[in-house]
């Protein structure tokens, strides 16, 4: 199973609040005067102020509503965890499954941390164990400031078309736990300064939403080779390749405004003229037919099928790209 997040994390994060913690604000007041004629200088003591600590958080949902079957297992829903605040912190994670403004509650099956690519992938990807490996969050390194956690939930079994179950995600300063805003801890930021609850009152949370859909859309890309009068079927550079798509929509419902999309490859030249639906020629303008290519996806087909029914034949989509010869 995999989960793309969006490539630009949906919400995008939330910056860093100023100076870092532990930095040391250093001021020196200077005069200067003449007595008799002779000039001279005096200054003050070097007074210094070290910045405390705020610890803040943001949770921040990356994933559109999840469309889910009944029963379902290991549904993803992806947040994003940001250390807003301006030192290092461990955020606790937690999941509320339990919510009741919806219709049913998922059961709760596992939290992972992203392994930095935003795609879910067990292998890669590290199971979360509270108070084991708690993310470490260094709100001054664009690099480790945040993390991509994805919450796994199973769905139960004879539930309605359309009802809805929230999941919410939860972090929490370790050292510091939910305070109000504006709250101290002596000595527990970085460099042994204060830390000091921030806006957030060092939690946050957001929620996601699945969605029980009767009907489901399912792809089959495959591919040939036309053949060649000298290389036969051979992909050599001019040859030309044949995609087939097959769209596949099953169970009671039905599939609005099934729009099927489909970038030309890097190294190859899409066939004008080439995009077929069901076996019927499809125009590569913007017309009435239910194709284009390069319109509504620059340099890609796109094939909109409308609504569908669960159940209905299959549709075909073909088209043609030619391997660059150059």
């Amino acid at each position: 199973m995999a989960l793309l997040a969006s490539a630009a994390l949906m919400a995008g994060e939330a910056a860093a609040v100023g100076v870092p913690a532990g930095t040391q604000i250093q001021n020196q007041a200077s005069a200067t005067y003449d007595i008799g004629g002779t000039p001279f200088a005096t200054t003050s003591g070097t007074n210094i102020v070290t910045v405390d600590e705020i610890v803040d958080v943001q949770v921040t949902l990356q994933s559109a509503v999840v469309p889910v079957s009944t029963p379902d297992t290991d549904q993803v829903l992806a947040y994003l965890v940001t250390n807003t605040g301006n030192g290092t912190e461990e955020f606790e994670l937690a999941v509320t499954n339990l919510i009741g403004a919806d219709d049913f509650d998922p059961v709760f099956a596992s939290v992972w941390l992203d392994d930095g690519d935003a795609v879910f992938i067990p292998a890669l990807d590290t199971p979360y164990v509270v108070n084991s490996n708690d993310p470490d969050l260094d709100a001054n390194d664009p690099a480790n400031d945040s993390v991509l956690v994805f919450v796994l939930s199973d769905i139960p079994s004879s539930l309605a078309d359309g009802n809805i179950g929230l999941n919410r995600l939860t972090a929490t300063s370790v050292v510091m736990g939910a305070q109000v805003a504006g709250f101290t801890s002596a000595g527990t930021g970085d460099g042994g300064t204060d830390a000091v609850a921030g806006t957030s009152g060092a939690q946050s949370q957001d929620e996601g939403t699945y969605v029980v859909a009767a009907v489901a859309v399912a792809l089959t890309k495959t591919s040939t080779i036309v053949p060649h009068a000298i290389f036969g079927t051979q992909p050599v550079p001019g040859a030309t390749i044949r995609y087939e798509i097959t769209v596949a929509v099953t169970g009671s419902g039905t599939a609005q405004n099934v729009v099927i999309t489909d970038a030309i490859p890097v190294g190859t030249i899409y066939e004008g003229a080439s995009l077929e639906l069901n076996g019927s020629g499809l125009t590569d303008a913007s017309d009435p037919d239910a194709g284009d290519f390069d319109i509504s996806l620059a340099n890609g087909i796109t094939v909109n099928l409308g609504d569908v029914p669960g159940g209905a034949l299959n549709s075909v989509i073909n088209f043609n790209v030619l391997i660059d010869p150059n």
